[in-house]
């Protein structure tokens, strides 16, 4: 087995690493709507980046290959879970029944089942070289129809999934607006790097920056993590609950700080209540709160 090394693979498998962590921190989370899901979305991503570092350790063109199938396994699932990971944040899995799940099964089944046997036919790959630049070997690959009908469904899936997202927004309360703005961009800088790779444009010339991406991506999930405490509560849940409820609804987070309004009781004031008993007491919504101690 002949070996080589270049720097990206460092990229690679920094990627890889990174996306391991965020699967590690997705495990500890509280089992919220699509918290699980983010899981395997950067279990996924893991293997996307390993496969990609391995590839670019070795020379031989039969083992590249072999790696290619393991690399596909995380793009395919990638691709997938992360579509519906935010069909579920959305508050859109309605949509998805049992015939639509099945549907939509097909296709990536179908690519990575020709990923498998590429070896057997030259539909995914039209042709695979190993080519020498520089003293570097790497794959040359003439795309075939199998590849490019994947890709329109993978891409389609994912910026389907996004405008969801985006209509989805548009009835969040404000202050979620930047935890969903920072979660469209960490699915925007993959896509995009993707397509300039197919596309012959790539920054890393015979190397995929995709995974690379995913770090960026992973840094905007870490902030969402980090300053708007993403998944520890949803938009969804606040939907929900604040569309049928028409009682008055104090909802705290682990600070002790109130969450939401009360829409059934934002215009009811008590007897003898006037302006100057409302404006009375602490200014701060939560030392108030937590001034009264525990509430049931």
């Amino acid at each position: 087995m002949n070996l080589q090394f270049h720097p990206v693979a460092v990229l690679y498998f920094s990627s890889c690493a990174f996306a391991l962590v965020m699967f590690y921190i997705s495990r500890h989370l509280p089992d919220v709507r699509g918290s699980r899901i983010w899981g395997i979305v950067m279990l996924f991503c893991a293997i996307w980046s390993a496969g990609e570092g391995f590839q670019t350790l070795v020379a031989d063109l039969d083992l590249k290959l072999l790696i290619v199938r393991f690399s596909y396994l995380g793009v395919v699932g990638t691709a997938v879970f992360w579509s519906l990971f935010i069909v579920i944040y959305s508050n859109n899995e309605g949509l998805l029944n049992n015939r639509v799940k099945i549907i939509l099964s097909i296709p990536p089944v179908a690519a990575y089942l020709s990923i498998l046997t590429l070896h057997l036919h030259p539909y995914f790959f039209n042709s695979v070289e190993l080519v020498n630049t520089n003293g570097f070997f790497s794959l040359s690959m003439v795309y075939g129809p199998v590849f490019w009908a994947w890709t329109v469904f993978a891409y389609a899936a994912i910026f389907g999934s996004g405008v969801l997202l985006v209509q989805s927004a548009l009835r969040f309360p404000h202050h979620f607006h930047g935890q969903i703005f920072l979660l469209a961009m960490a699915g925007l800088m993959p896509l995009i790097s993707n397509f300039l790779y197919i596309t012959g444009h790539g920054f890393l010339g015979p190397f995929s920056p995709t995974s690379p991406a995913f770090v960026i991506s992973g840094l905007l999930v870490g902030i969402n993590f980090r300053r708007n405490r993403f998944l520890d509560v949803v938009p969804v849940a606040h939907d929900l609950v604040f569309q049928h409820v028409n009682t008055g609804v104090m909802v705290l987070d682990n600070r002790g700080c109130g969450g939401g309004n009360e829409p059934g009781s934002r215009k009811n004031d008590g007897p003898g209540e006037t302006g100057d008993d409302r404006t009375a007491g602490p200014k701060d919504p939560c030392q108030a709160i937590r001034a009264a101690g525990n509430i049931f």
